[in-house]
């Protein structure tokens, strides 16, 4: 990664704080409503960010009975991921033709 290239693209680099920020506050949120311990909030956001190759990790360091979860849930994110990106690249032609 080049992080001079901060400069140049500065809106793609907003974007993405807003993006993740927006990804924290949701997880926080819906991990408070649901009333879940702050693990079960580490393992949904790994599943939905790092996927199925690093999410099992996460929820074995916590209970090893979890990592199946996290690769279904992972395999879940990636599937609703792909509807995401779609969105995301509709949003990112209208602020930088």
């Amino acid at each position: 990664m080049n992080l001079t290239m901060i400069n140049d693209f500065p809106i793609y680099f907003a974007i993405g704080f807003v993006w993740l920020s927006f990804h924290a506050l949701l997880i926080l949120i819906a991990g408070l409503v649901m009333k879940a311990p702050l693990a079960y909030m580490a393992i949904s956001s790994q599943c939905c960010i790092g996927g199925a190759a690093s999410a099992p990790i996460v929820a074995m360091s916590f209970n090893r009975h979890l990592a199946p979860v996290a690769v279904m849930f992972s395999v879940f994110g990636y599937a609703w991921a792909n509807y995401m990106v779609w969105i995301c690249a509709e949003l990112m032609r209208h602020v930088h033709p």
